[in-house]
């Protein structure tokens, strides 16, 4: 159920379905990554697709053509224009009655900008699918006896929410400095260099964006399947 207020176009509805633990299961889990104060394009999506094989169900796509290059020479990541992997996603999301989730609704945000303005079906289409992973893991915290409530006016980052739940990515891409290293890279290939004769450093670097990616992906299903009960969880001892 959608409902519309002035200050933002449309919003999801207080009773939407709460996600239960066969959804955290079954969810496609998405985060962008982007540049900061640059037009709301992002320029990368990591995608846990639950329907996918095993082998292949954590991917990303590159959705700057800019990039391409180094998407090729980096990794082997997919280029795809927005709104053809968001109608996909979608596609796949009704097709198997499964929700689309990501840890905040900056990622709706995202997709209201880019995709609703030209495609106003396919934004609303989204938004019966969509689910913010952040609003299921507060009311988990608040509604727990055995974790401490939330002090007012505060809120969990995903870091914060990692954190706490003792979630540990293989390498630690907290510190990678997303922004940055996507404006470089984007200098550099718009200046003709090609990416294999880029220093070391920003390869580097690039694959930290990739990893921390990943991490925020990866970080959220985990944090979903807590949330919802369907991961068995320990929670940490007091001091």
């Amino acid at each position: 159920m959608i409902r519309t207020t002035r200050k933002r176009k449309v919003t999801i509805a207080r009773k939407s379905k709460r996600m239960t633990a066969r959804d955290a299961i079954r969810a496609i889990i998405i985060d962008f990554e982007g540049r900061k104060g640059y037009r709301p394009h992002p320029d990368l999506i990591g995608i846990h697709d639950p329907f996918e094989p095993p082998e292949s169900r954590f991917y990303q796509v590159i959705l700057t053509k800019r990039l391409a290059p180094a998407a090729r020479a980096g990794g082997g990541h997919a280029v795809e224009d927005l709104p053809a992997l968001i109608l996909r996603l979608v596609a796949r999301a009704e097709a198997n009655r499964a929700f689309i989730v990501s840890f905040s609704q900056h990622d709706l945000g995202m997709i209201e900008k880019q995709v609703g303005k030209e495609d106003r079906d396919l934004c609303r289409r989204f938004k019966r699918v969509y689910r913010d992973a952040n609003a299921r893991a507060r009311r988990w915290v608040n509604g727990s006896r055995y974790v401490p409530l939330m002090p007012k006016g505060e809120d969990f980052n995903l870091q914060r929410y990692l954190d706490f739940i003792g979630y540990r990515s293989r390498r630690n891409y907290r510190e990678a400095k997303v922004s940055d290293t996507l404006r470089t890279m984007h200098l550099h290939l718009k200046a003709g260099r090609p990416y294999m004769k880029l220093r070391k450093k920003d390869k580097r670097h690039w694959h930290n964006v990739l990893g921390h990616n990943r991490r925020d992906v990866e970080g959220t299903r985990e944090l979903l399947l807590i949330a919802t009960g369907a991961r068995e969880w320990e929670p940490p001892r007091a001091a």
